[in-house]
């Protein structure tokens, strides 16, 4: 194609193109411009129509070549960028799926089989509408006229279950004591870990009872004249350890030993998941559970932090989550428990169906006015712990 090497028109004079007058400014110093290729009649060389057109048309090609080689470019790109992408995605879900692979090999391998379902629903209690439910009054610290006065209305107001709060004194006797302090259940202050069980048995448990004038003079009973009197009413019983795995796990081994029949009619449940495995270890026939409310390590039961620091509380808040993940997943299997013992505030009709589908028996706690039991006992069929079954109480966590 011919291109002209010099324009005799002077800048800015009117060009011409298909019978259309267009006032245009060539560039100066530009050879080739498409403008440049369109003279005017007269001029000392004139392109013909079609070669301006075939000029045009060759630099919308070129034009649009160019865009489109860009753009393949650009497409080639981005589908290296997903392929590595897509390779490495799967190289993580590789190297996760082996994690969970391992953590499950090594859950099978130390894994703890739970017990018959028959004896698991003797013991833990059956679930069910109005008559078998599982209503379990919480002795925290009483002494041996008032627990044997509790147990009594517990079983004649048709509770079928108790619950006995387990704890040590410093020289290592089981005791009936909710708190780590003798404070606020006692007339005496301290930790049970420097209370001997002869300064312990000299406090009265009574005292700050509502029933106190009743009942004067009283000791705080020992595990076994709890297990006892329990046994008595024919009430099941949820030993409720609070720590010290290992003494624990040799008092209630000596106490199953002592009386068979427990076996079928008492669990052992506690939120500490090593108690749990290391009772299954040492009698793998016991019953167990684990006991859960959710956010219990950063917050207390009324949703106050337990911390100040905001380092500390976000930390413990990220091992409630891990917790929670694991007793979920993996640690309920792990220990081999046969209940859930939930907060009744985190239990639902779907959280009861899907435990159920694993043959484990939701129990929730604490369950104190009509309306809740009424909701349990009717909705979700599932047994609670409750304070009182005679009246409405306050709210307990």
């Amino acid at each position: 194609m011919y291109t002209p090497r010099h324009i005799s028109e002077p800048r800015g004079t009117s060009l011409s193109f298909l019978g259309e007058q267009r006032q245009r400014q060539i560039p100066e110093g530009i050879e080739g411009h498409p403008a440049a290729l369109i003279a005017t009649p007269g001029s000392p060389r004139e392109v013909p129509l079609l070669s301006r057109v075939k000029s045009i048309l060759l630099y919308h090609i070129t034009y649009h070549m160019a865009v489109q080689c860009l753009y393949s470019q650009d497409r080639k790109r981005a589908a290296s960028r997903d392929r590595f992408h897509r390779a490495a995605c799967d190289e993580k879900d590789k190297q996760e799926n082996l994690r969970t692979r391992s953590l499950r090999a090594a859950s099978r391998c130390h894994r703890r089989h739970p017990t018959p379902p028959a004896q698991a629903a003797a013991s833990a209690g059956p679930a069910g509408g109005a008559g078998t439910k599982l209503s379990s009054p919480r002795i925290t610290s009483a002494s041996s006229d008032l627990l044997q006065e509790a147990l009594l209305l517990a079983a004649e107001n048709g509770a079928t279950g108790v619950e006995l709060d387990l704890e040590f004194t410093a020289d290592g006797v089981p005791i009936l004591m909710h708190d780590e302090t003798v404070d606020r259940t006692t007339d005496g202050s301290g930790r049970l870990c420097d209370l001997t069980f002869d300064e312990i048995r000299r406090l009265n448990p009574s005292a700050k009872h509502w029933l106190g004038n009743k009942f004067q003079g009283e000791k705080v009973p020992t595990l076994r004249e709890a297990v006892v009197e329990s046994m008595h009413h024919n009430l099941i019983i949820y030993f409720d350890v609070k720590g010290h795995a290992n003494q624990a796990v040799d008092a209630l081994k000596q106490l199953y030993l002592e009386f068979p029949r427990l076996y079928n009619s008492s669990i052992v449940c506690s939120f500490m998941p090593d108690v749990v495995y290391k009772m299954r270890q040492a009698d793998r026939n016991v019953v167990t559970a684990l006991t859960h409310r959710p956010w219990h390590l950063s917050h207390f039961g009324d949703g106050t932090p337990r911390f100040n620091s905001s380092w500390k509380h976000y930390l413990y808040m990220t091992m409630d989550v891990i917790l929670d993940w694991s007793l979920h997943n993996f640690l309920w299997r792990l220990c081999g428990v046969s209940a859930f013992l939930i907060q009744k505030n985190f239990v639902s009709q779907e959280y009861v169906r899907h435990w159920s589908s694993k043959g484990i028996q939701v129990v929730a706690w604490t369950v104190n006015t009509f309306a809740e039991k009424s909701y349990y006992e009717t909705v979700l069929e599932s047994s609670y712990i409750t304070d009182s079954l005679v009246e409405d109480c306050d709210p307990h966590y």
